[in-house]
């Protein structure tokens, strides 16, 4: 993770002066929240590039904003190393472990705006890759050619995962209360979910259903030599014991002429 640096802000910025085409960024050490909130507002530049590392690709971006067309109204472009499988803490976390090892994030005014009424301030490389990312501005990634690979286990990623989004979603500090809502209604609705549903059970048309979506499946792969084989015998009698038990209570008011279909929902 990238440390917060108390250095003084940095800046390296393209003019378009000479060209009007030209997309100007602005590269900023990676620094506390409230300077590089500050940097970003008095600045007339496009881009800002946010990095801890001293040379700041600022000619790359602006070539890869050039060719990928990036039009956006509010977009970022994460940069990092390639990545080494990591299946699975992408399928589990939703991340990867090169994301806590990136190079830069480049973002625009629009997405700074968006970032802000998020609430939550950055303090590393990954933190604003994360609020990029919630801030529902258009993700750019730019993945270089160095073979980075990082030691970080999957538990590692997951407590650094955690870590940050347990400081966006319980800020409390920062008027977050819709936020904090959510994750107590969802808690709760979880909770009450698992307790509820030791109750739970099929109705009779589930097995029947089932049969069904064979015979559903079966169109599509008959044709091409995959078909499920099927017991009709089983569509026809599978009812029989459900309307048996069923007899027992409801007796001849199994199926009236009135409502023939009770049937259908024994």
């Amino acid at each position: 993770m990238a440390k917060q640096s108390s250095k003084s802000p940095t800046t390296n910025t393209q003019s378009s002066k000479e060209n009007p085409r030209l997309i100007t960024i602005d590269s900023i050490e990676l620094q506390g929240f409230e300077q590089i909130k500050s940097i970003i507002l008095n600045s007339e530049n496009d881009w800002f590039v946010i990095s801890n590392q001293a040379n700041r690709p600022t000619q790359e971006i602006q070539k890869y904003i050039k060719e990928s067309n990036i039009q956006d109204s509010a977009a970022f472009i994460f940069g990092r190393s390639k990545s080494h499988g990591g299946l699975l803490n992408e399928i589990c976390l939703g991340v990867k472990k090169e994301d806590f090892h990136g190079h830069f994030i480049a973002i625009n005014k629009n997405c700074f705006q968006q970032i802000l009424t998020q609430q939550f301030e950055p303090t590393s490389l990954f933190d604003w890759y994360y609020v990029a990312e919630k801030s529902c501005s258009k993700e750019y990634l730019l993945e270089s050619g160095k073979d980075d690979k990082h030691q970080t286990t999957f538990t590692q990623v997951a407590q650094l995962k955690f870590k940050t989004s347990t400081r966006y979603y319980f800020n409390l500090g920062k008027s977050n209360l819709q936020r904090l809502a959510f994750m107590l209604i969802a808690i709760i609705a979880l909770t009450t979910m698992m307790f509820s549903s030791k109750s739970a059970a099929i109705s009779g048309d589930e097995f029947t259903q089932y049969e069904y979506s064979k015979l559903i499946a079966n169109y599509y792969l008959e044709p091409i030599g995959l078909g499920i084989p099927i017991d009709t015998n089983v569509l026809k009698f599978q009812r029989m014991p459900t309307l048996t038990k069923a007899y027992k209570t409801y007796g001849h008011k199994l199926a009236t002429i009135e409502d023939p279909d009770r049937l259908m929902h024994a």
